[in-house]
């Protein structure tokens, strides 16, 4: 989910009237904003297929998606100055051209790193590219077009919302060309091709008169305080949580505090930060900020875990499962057009019933699971993933609109980037932390339903009567360490590593019994690894409860 990003006025004048030109202009640059939210929407259906293909982690999958979103929140103010400085045009090419290349190097990525490194640069080209959009409609388009504009964008975005599960799960279960799930990021190529055509063609340059500069030392002091806050939370429950992880974490902070002292300096000197600490000093932009990063960091995260949880612990297939999340794109939608129109009468309370809805919301879908346990189908979490959605629908339209209200003009530009970076880090924190929590959660339910096998592992390996008694002991173990990894980890089409170790040690189990074991107990491992990611579950989305009290009791720091 992308927010608006409302650009300071430009020193171009817009004609008095727009003709066939602009117009179509601003279409291409609605393009690629559509393909931007249509890949962010699509790679969730299809994690759980990459992580067998690449035969990756948990923790590189929490990556792939993370990745993107930091490097789209670091940049996104300096793609907007860019576009400033150099000229909005050139930037748009820029990134769509980037963008179009990094979504060809995520389609041929054969490893992990290589898939995240390629998201990297798809985030980097975002950063860089969506800032323009809303430039171009100012500069392209009188004030008097600019309101439909504007209207169209938010269509846009919508659509981009409620087609992208849907298209994510039609692309990857159609396996086209047998390329599964490369698909999503091939489906960019012409898109992207036709929007830098036809914005080469159409698109007239446009630049500040007077810009800021470039502040890439802040930016870099900011992604490395961010990395070392956030790796050791996506890669803890992988490592076991090292002491190293939380000297990292705890090393962030002075980091933060060097960022915070540069912008200062660099304020000082020449009037062009990163980040304009001042507006810190207004309750009203620290609440809504705080407010920001909540919601961004619960979305993000419940689309991660709860597409694991439905694919892998529940075997939904990737097209299901993008049925299953069209209820949340009806919410939003239903509640954003709601929320347009009763913001200027309910102000800020419209902000505290979405967070009173996604709380309640989230508790329902706790309840949900507790109720259903791993029967649960589309129609079952329909109404807690509504309410929800009706809430998320509530606050986002509205909610940067609010606490730029209490900004001076002067500095409306420079608030509205902090807020949209702002949310970018919340969502790629809240995939951390709930990642981390699911993930720890499943590790350890894991383990103890595969410790409940154990009796009947010792049966079935007694019972082959190939197995020499001396080493009956050793096979069990080697069997439930490959069970408790079946139940934990998500399916490939190769076993697990503990399995490797199963099959790779005839001196405690012949190979041909090992299979044969494990097969007899196949139904078991599966509802234990369906009951595991379900609890998983129920135990994640309570952060989503908590986090939208805690925004509920922000809100009186709003204007009203």
């Amino acid at each position: 989910m992308t927010a608006t990003i409302h650009p300071p006025d430009s020193g171009t004048s817009p004609p008095a009237a727009a003709g066939r030109r602009a117009l179509l202009a601003v279409g291409v640059t609605l393009l690629a904003t559509f393909m931007d939210l249509l890949d962010a929407t699509i790679v969730g259906v299809a994690i759980p297929r990459m992580q067998r293909d690449l035969f990756a982690g948990n923790s590189a999958m929490q990556w792939v998606v993370a990745a993107y979103v930091l490097a789209f929140a670091v940049l996104l103010v300096i793609g907007g100055r860019l576009g400033d400085i150099l000229g909005r045009k050139k930037m748009f090419l820029a990134g769509v051209a980037g963008f179009t290349l990094a979504s060809i190097a995520c389609a041929l990525a054969f490893t992990p790193a290589m898939l995240i490194g390629a998201r990297i640069l798809q985030g980097a080209s975002a950063a860089i590219m969506i800032p323009q959009v809303l430039s171009v409609i100012r500069v392209e388009l009188p004030e008097s077009q600019r309101g439909p504009a504007y209207a169209l964008y938010g269509i846009v975005t919508s659509l981009a919302t409620v087609l992208g599960p849907i298209t994510g799960g039609l692309l990857v279960e159609a396996d086209l060309f047998g390329l599964g799930w490369r698909m999503i990021f091939l489906i960019n190529v012409p898109a992207g091709l036709l929007a830098f055509a036809a914005a080469a063609v159409l698109l007239r340059d446009s630049r500040e008169r007077e810009s800021q500069r470039l502040d890439l030392v802040g930016a870099g002091l900011l992604a490395a305080a961010l990395m070392l806050l956030l790796y050791p939370l996506v890669q803890g429950h992988e490592t076991g949580w090292p002491v190293a992880g939380f000297v990292a974490m705890a090393c962030s902070l002075p980091l933060f505090a060097a960022f915070a002292r540069y912008e200062q300096l660099k304020a000082a000197r020449d009037g062009s930060p990163l980040v304009a600490l001042p507006l810190f000093r207004r309750p009203a932009f620290t609440g809504g900020l705080l407010l920001a990063f909540l919601l961004f960091s619960q979305v993000s995260s419940f689309f991660f875990v709860f597409v694991i949880h439905l694919q892998t612990g529940l075997g939904f297939s990737p097209l299901r499962t993008g049925v299953t999340l069209l209820w949340w794109s009806a919410g939003v939608i239903v509640a954003g057009g709601l929320a347009v129109r009763l913001a200027p009468r309910l102000g800020r309370r419209l902000i505290g019933a979405g967070s009173l809805l996604v709380a309640l919301g989230m508790a329902a879908m706790s309840l949900t699971l507790q109720l259903t346990g791993t029967g649960i189908d589309p129609w079952v979490v329909g109404p807690a993933m509504i309410l929800t959605a009706l809430g998320v629908g509530a606050i986002t339209p509205v909610l940067l609109d609010t606490v730029i209200v209490g900004v001076p003009a002067r500095d409306a530009g420079a608030a509205s980037g902090v807020i949209n970076t702002m949310m970018q880090v919340g969502a790629a924190a809240g995939i951390a932390v709930v990642g981390a929590v699911f993930f720890t959660v499943l590790s350890a339910q894991a383990a103890g339903r595969a410790d409940a096998l154990v009796p009947r592992l010792r049966a079935e390996v007694a019972a082959a009567e190939v197995v020499p008694a001396r080493t009956q002991a050793a096979a069990v173990t080697l069997l439930r360490d490959c069970v408790d990894e079946r139940v934990d980890t998500r399916n490939s089409f190769l076993p697990p590593p503990a399995c490797f170790a199963a099959m790779g040690k005839p001196e405690a189990i012949p190979p041909g019994t090992a299979v044969r074991v494990l097969e007899t107990l196949d139904r078991e491992i599966t509802v234990a690894r369906e009951e595991a990611f379900t609890l998983a579950l129920k135990v994640a989305v309570w952060y989503h409860v908590l986090a939208a009290l805690l925004g509920l009791a922000l809100i009186r720091l709003l204007p009203r």
